[in-house]
């Protein structure tokens, strides 16, 4: 029976130390939604992805626009994606519901064929989607936080933070908590305790509002304050958990006002109460009448009226408190090297409604266009939150990606392979090869695992394919020794933006040596910082993918250098130095949109100022409808001056 009573107990707890790897471990499936077929009625299917036709939208919704097809001769050699477009000469949106807070890909998809309708290749328009970070209060602070941190050894009740603030006593205050887990490297790492006056325990499970770390929440509390003063607000580390931590990024406190309200006398509220129920059922029905008839006359509106009687949709200057971000600016497919553009980006999107919009440049010929359209979730922590951070002089530092951050594709590189196709990624990226790059051909040589099959994916601390794809880890570049060049490392160099900042993604697998037993290989970039990498150290077993991610600050000269050598500490002499692929995405920090969605003129204010009048009319003429009933049922009760009459003597007569 001790036994039992033993194991009764102990095993919540191995319960409460494993629950983190269990919601770890649940496996990613791809998305079903969203993948949209613009201008189209009809399906498409590529690979695992079926692009619905958005002519008659299910669970989202398309704004003002027209469809457009190719009428050209050259449309039967195109897929059927791009055969079909939807255009406008005014903003127009795509809303969608997004069921999960997260990272999201988002990819866009243009090719401007030839069509009697609209003349798509002359197009120029910018593309701004909502903001994935609204918070109630500004994301800065959300950036700090104040924390309480214990070793394994120490109780967790033995610490906390407290607050006191002086608030009015007798009163009642709602107490909003603001949560950002700025702390952890992955979620499930611990929970901890909200304490109101010392007495009351919450427990924050930052799982319970976002499967991610660094995304803000927060919770609300309704406290009467009594005799008290103030309200004491703390919080505490809870035991059973990997790490004893607790923080506190910001707080309000709001006080309850309430006007006192005449009383009435029971008798005259007896007397007033019918009428009340009268009168108030007239209005709330009333009410929802008005309400119906301007939702009506607003989707009539919508559908109807041109875009032409609408504000305008660009504000002054753009900051932190705009609702949209930018994607693309001035973008235009004349005089393009590539017929079909895929623009990709990655960003975090809050559950909820989510808006893109397409918004013409105010040129002779406003027109903005779209193909196709891409909007799913990505594996958690598909983009780390924290991450190496190297400065233009090679400086070494942390970055920490901020929720309005935006993530552009620049390249995705498949060293020493052949090109990899949507069809054969499993998060369907395009991968191409990295020979154009190549700054010294001659100091690399080509090499292939035997079979994809036989790579180990899912060592700790190595990588799915979900990040990247067989295809990729099973191909590389290695250093080669033996030419006449006697390079002693392999460049590859490329062209991006100057002082911009770049999230780099190398790839390594070690399908190459026999074992693992050898220094390791330094990965530099720009020649002014350099990264010991060890599949050693870091998956211990060969043919393990793994990665390494940097945030790096491109210099003025516009080129981009990445490159690997072998690492030779003291005397030891090490020759091999590889890399599988590659990932250069631009961060696009603080990119505020100065779009302002069109909103009606002020045709509609008389439309509902005309409709409140009319119920208040109508309010009246029911009151004193009501008034004259209630004056007829009380003379009702008044005896009839016609009526037959008794004095007393003829009743003592009668009797």
């Amino acid at each position: 029976m001790e036994k039992l009573l033993f194991w009764n107990m102990l095993l919540p707890l191995l319960l409460l130390q494993f629950y983190p790897v269990l919601i770890l471990s649940e496996p990613y499936q791809f998305p079903e939604k969203y993948f949209i077929n613009c201008g189209s009625d009809s399906a498409v299917t590529q690979g695992s992805r079926k692009f619905v036709g958005d002519k008659n939208p299910g669970s989202f919704s398309v704004g003002k626009s027209n469809p457009v097809t190719d009428s050209s001769q050259s449309a039967a050699d195109t897929s059927s994606l791009y055969q079909t477009a939807r255009f406008y000469t005014e903003p127009f949106s795509y809303n969608l519901d997004i069921n999960e807070t997260g990272q999201h890909v988002i990819r866009l998809h243009f090719f401007p064929f030839k069509s009697d309708k609209a003349n798509l290749e002359d197009a120029l328009f910018n593309v701004s989607a909502s903001r994935a970070s609204q918070n109630f209060i500004p994301e800065i602070v959300y950036r700090t936080c104040k924390e309480v941190n214990l070793n394994s050894t120490q109780a967790a009740n033995s610490a906390d933070i407290t607050w006191h603030f002086n608030v009015s006593k007798n009163a009642r205050h709602l107490v909003r908590v603001h949560f950002c887990d700025i702390l952890s490297q992955s979620p499930n790492i611990f929970n901890f305790s909200l304490l109101i006056y010392g007495k009351y325990n919450q427990s924050i499970n930052p799982v319970d509002y976002t499967i991610q770390t660094a995304v803000p929440f927060y919770h609300d509390f309704v406290v009467d304050t009594g005799d008290s003063d103030f309200i004491s607000i703390g919080v505490a580390p809870m035991d059973g958990f990997l790490e004893k931590r607790a923080y506190l990024n910001g707080l309000e406190i709001m006080e309850f006002i309430t006007e006192p309200g005449l009383e009435l006398g029971m008798s005259e509220q007896k007397k007033k109460h019918n009428l009340f129920i009268i009168i108030g059922s007239v209005v709330g029905g009333l009410v929802v009448c008005c309400l119906i008839v301007l939702f009506l006359l607003c989707k009539k509106r919508r559908k109807t009226k041109p875009l032409e009687t609408m504000t305008s949709y660009v504000s002054a200057q753009p900051d932190a408190s705009a609702p949209f971000l930018s994607l693309l600016s001035n973008f235009t497919m004349k005089n393009s090297n590539e017929s079909i553009v895929v623009k990709e980006f990655l960003l975090t999107i809050k559950a909820g409604k989510f808006e893109i919009y397409f918004i013409p440049s105010k040129n002779s010929s406003p027109l903005a266009f779209i193909n196709a359209i891409e909007v799913f979730l990505a594996p958690t922590g598909f983009i780390p939150d924290k991450t190496i951070h190297i400065n233009s002089t090679g400086i070494k530092g942390n970055y920490s990606v901020s929720l309005s951050t935006v993530l552009q594709k620049v390249h995705g590189i498949n060293v020493g392979g052949s090109t990899v196709t949507a069809d054969n990624d499993t998060l369907m990226r395009n991968w191409i090869t990295d020979d154009q790059f190549l700054l010294i051909p001659g100091s690399a040589e080509t090499k292939q695992f035997g079979s994809y099959d036989n790579l180990i994916y899912g060592r700790p601390n190595g990588s799915t394919e979900y990040i990247a794809p067989r295809e990729v880890y099973g191909t590389a570049k290695m250093l080669n020794t033996s030419t006449q060049t006697k390079s002693s490392n392999i460049t590859w160099r490329f062209k991006v933006n100057e002082q911009a900042k770049y999230f780099v993604r190398a790839h390594f697998c070690d399908f190459i040596s026999n074992s693992l037993e050898y220094p390791g290989i330094s990965l530099c970039i720009n020649g002014n910082f350099c990264q010991w990498i060890s599949p050693y150290e870091t998956v211990q077993r060969l043919a393990a993918p793994f990665y390494a991610d940097f945030v790096v600050e491109s210099a003025k000269s516009g080129n981009f250098d990445i490159s690997v050598s072998p690492y030779n500490p003291g005397e030891i002499v090490n020759h091999l130095a590889f890399l599988n692929g590659l990932e250069i995405m631009q961060l696009m920090e603080n990119s505020y949109s100065s779009f302002v969605p069109p909103r009606p003129k002020k045709k509609i204010f008389l439309i509902i100022a005309a409709s409140l009048g009319l119920a208040f009319a109508f309010i009246i003429i029911v009151i004193v409808i009501v008034r004259l009933v209630c004056m007829k049922e009380d003379q009702s009760k008044i005896p009839d001056a016609s009526a037959k009459s008794f004095s007393h003597v003829e009743v003592a007569a009668a009797k």
